[in-house]
C-alpha cells in the first residue's frame, strides 16, 4: 500500500504561511476600504491596461490549472480535478472576454456579439470560479480507474461548457437582459447579478474556512476567493466601467489569479533548495558510510586472515593439553582426582570443538577454502554418515535410517559430508524418542538431501534464528555437551559457498526437516535398496512421509 505523495494539496500550512496569508488578506481589504469613498468616480479609459491585466490573468489561470491537474495525477482526488477545471474555465472565459472587449482587439472585439457580450462573459467568468471552489470544498471522493482518461474527459467537458457559454454570450444576447448602458451598469447587473456573484463567493469562502482537510492549497485558495469577491464588490460599488472602483476590482482580480500560482512557484523553489541541501547531506553521509564500511571490511578481513593463518598455532596448546591429559589418565589416581581429570578432558574437548568451528567459519569467510567438485555416489555418502551415528542413536534408543536411490552428483565430498554430518548430528542431539531419517531424492532435475527427525521442534521465533551463531533452542543452560551452536551456521555458509539452497521446516514438539537442494544430479537408474536401508520414516504428524509432497519450508534454521 503506497503512501500519499507529499504535495501542496496534502501538506498542512505552517504558522508562518498562515501569518502571510492573513497579511495579504488584510491588505486587500484595506485597499478596498481606502478607495471605497471614490469608487464611483470615473477615471481615464485605458483599454491597454485592460489588455495587460487580463492577458496576465489568462496566463496565470492556465498555469495554475496545469499545476493543479498535475497534482490530480499524483494524488488522484476529485476535489483538485474540479478546481483545476475551474481555473481552466476562467482562463478560457477571460481570454474570450478580452477578445470581445471594446478597443482592445478592435472597436467591438473580434469574437462577434454586441455591447452586451463583454459584461455577460465577465459574469460567466465570475460565476464559474466560485462554483468550482464550492465543488473543491465539498467533493472528497478519490479518483479510481484510469486517472489520465478521467482528466482528459474533464478537460473536454470544461471546454465544451466554455464554448456553450461563449455561444450564449455572442449569438443569443438578444434573449439576455442588458447589463451595460454606455459605461454605466444596468439595474439587472447591479441588483441581481452582482449580489448573486457576491453571495456565491461568500459561501465558497465560508466552505473553505470550515473545510476539515486544511492544506497549503486550501489556505491560499481562501485568500484568492476573498480577492475575487473584492473584485466583484468593487465593480458593483463603482457602478460603471472605467470608474475607480472598477480599476480597484481589476487589481483584486489580478491578485486572485496570481496568488495560487505564486505559492506553487515559491514552494517549488523552496523544495528544490531543500532537495539540493538534502542531496549534499546524503552525499556526506554516504561518504562516511563508505569509510565505515571499508574499515569494517578491512577489520573483518584482518580477523579472518588472522584465524586462517594462526590455525596451526592455536591448535598446538590443545594438542599439548591432550598429551598431558593422556598421561594423567594413565596414572593410578584416587576417585576424586580421576573425576577432576575426566572433567578436564570434557572441558578440553569442548574448547577444541569451539576452536575448530570458529576456525572453520574463519576459513569460509576468508575465502581460503577451495571447492573441489567430483563425481560422488549419494547412497555411499549417506551410508557412511548413518553408520557413524548409529552408536549414538542406539545409545539414545532412536531409529536412524536412510533412504537413497543410486545416483551421483558433482560436488565436493568433504564439504557435502560436513554439511550432512552437521545436520544429522543436530537431529540426533535434539531427538529423544522416535528416530531420524536421512534421505536423498531427485526433484526437478536436482538432488535434494533431507534430514527428518521427531525431536523437540522449533517455534516460529526460534526457526527465524536457527542459523544464528551460538543460538541453541534446546540448551538454555549452555551445556557444552549439547554442542556450541555453530553447526548450523557452518551448514549455511558451506551451502552458500557451493551454491546449494537450505530450507527448514519445523513444529514445536513434533519434529523438524532440513532440506539441502544440491546441483543437478547425474544420470543413473535407481537401484533396489536393501531391506536394512529402505525403512519407513519416523512417524510423526509434524513430519510427512519423505516420498509425499513436502510442506512449504521455512527459511532459516534451528
Amino acid at each position: 500500500m503506497s503512501a500519499t505523495p507529499v504535495t501542496l494539496a496534502t501538506t498542512a500550512p505552517s504558522p508562518h504561511q498562515h501569518a502571510i496569508a492573513a497579511l495579504v488578506a488584510g491588505l486587500l481589504v484595506l485597499t478596498t476600504v481606502w478607495f471605497w469613498g471614490r469608487a464611483d468616480v470615473l477615471g481615464p479609459e485605458l483599454p491597454v491596461a485592460v489588455g495587460i491585466y487580463q492577458s496576465t490573468v489568462v496566463v496565470a489561470d492556465l498555469l495554475t490549472a496545469v499545476l493543479l491537474l498535475i497534482q490530480v495525477w499524483q494524488i488522484r482526488t476529485a476535489d483538485l480535478l474540479v478546481l483545476g477545471c475551474g481555473y481552466l474555465a476562467t482562463a478560457l472565459l477571460a481570454a474570450i472576454q478580452l477578445l470581445s472587449f471594446p478597443n482592445v482587439a478592435g472597436p467591438l472585439g473580434v469574437v462577434g456579439g454586441d455591447a452586451q457580450t463583454p459584461p455577460w462573459l465577465w459574469n460567466f467568468w465570475h460565476l464559474v470560479f466560485p462554483l468550482a471552489v464550492l465543488g473543491y470544498a465539498n467533493v472528497r471522493r478519490p479518483l479510481g480507474g484510469n486517472v489520465g482518461r478521467t482528466i482528459l474527459v474533464a478537460v473536454i467537458a470544461t471546454v465544451a461548457i466554455v464554448i456553450g457559454l461563449f455561444l450564449l454570450a455572442t449569438r443569443f444576447t438578444a434573449y439576455l437582459p442588458a447589463l451595460i448602458d454606455g459605461l454605466a451598469f444596468t439595474g439587472v447587473f447591479l441588483h441581481i447579478n452582482y449580489p448573486l456573484m457576491t453571495a456565491l463567493c461568500a459561501v465558497a469562502l465560508l466552505m473553505l474556512v470550515v473545510k476539515r482537510e486544511r492544506s497549503v492549497v486550501s489556505l491560499w485558495l481562501a485568500v484568492s476567493v476573498l480577492a475575487f469577491m473584492l473584485d466583484v464588490v468593487n465593480n458593483w460599488h463603482s457602478g460603471a466601467r472605467y470608474a475607480v472602483g472598477w480599476y480597484v476590482g481589476r487589481g483584486s482580480g489580478l491578485v486572485s489569479s496570481l496568488l495560487l500560482l505564486i505559492v506553487f512557484v515559491a514552494e517549488t523553489a523552496l523544495l528544490l533548495r531543500y532537495v539540493g541541501a538534502a542531496a549534499q547531506r546524503l552525499e556526506f553521509l554516504n561518504g562516511q558510510l563508505r569509510q565505515a564500511l571499508r574499515r569494517a571490511e578491512e577489520a573483518s578481513e584482518a580477523k579472518t586472515r588472522f584465524f586462517a593463518a594462526a590455525s596451526h598455532d592455536l591448535r598446538q596448546p590443545f594438542q599439548a593439553m591432550r598429551l598431558f591429559h593422556g598421561v594423567l589418565e594413565s596414572q593410578d589416581l584416587e576417585p576424586f582426582p580421576r573425576q577432576v581429570v575426566g572433567r578436564l578432558g570434557e572441558a578440553m574437548a569442548a574448547g577444541e570443538g569451539l576452536l575448530t568451528s570458529l576456525l572453520e567459519i574463519a576459513r569460509i569467510d576468508s575465502g581460503t577454502m577451495e571447492v573441489k567438485p567430483q563425481r560422488l555416489e549419494v547412497s555411499s555418502l549417506l551410508r557412511e554418515i548413518v553408520s557413524a551415528f548409529q552408536p549414538l542413536a542406539a545409545e539414545k534408543g532412536l531409529r536412524l535410517r536412510m533412504f537413497a536411490p543410486e545416483m551421483a552428483v558433482q560436488s565436493d565430498p568433504m564439504i557435502l559430508r560436513r554439511i550432512l554430518t552437521n545436520l544429522v548430528s543436530n537431529s540426533v542431539r535434539y531427538t529423544d524418542r522416535g528416530g531420524v531419517l536421512v534421505a536423498a531424492r531427485r526433484r526437478r532435475g536436482r538432488v535434494v538431501f533431507e534430514v527428518w527427525d521427531t525431536g523437540i521442534g522449533m517455534s516460529p521465533d526460534g526457526a527465524a534464528r536457527v542459523f544464528e551463531e551460538f543460538y541453541q533452542a534446546g540448551n538454555p543452560n549452555r551445556d557444552r555437551s549439547e554442542g556450541i551452536g555453530l553447526g548450523l551456521p557452518i551448514v549455511k555458509r558451506l551451502s552458500a559457498m557451493m551454491g546449494y539452497e537450505v530450507a527448514f521446516y519445523s513444529r514445536l514438539g513434533r519434529g523438524s526437516v532440513f532440506r539441502v537442494i544440491g546441483p543437478p544430479c547425474g544420470a543413473g537408474a535407481p537401484s533396489p535398496v536393501t531391506p536394512s536401508e529402505e525403512v519407513a520414516p519416523p512417524r510423526s504428524p509434524a513430519v510427512p512421509h519423505p516420498m509425499n509432497p513436502l510442506p512449504q519450508p521455512v527459511s532459516g534454521a534451528r
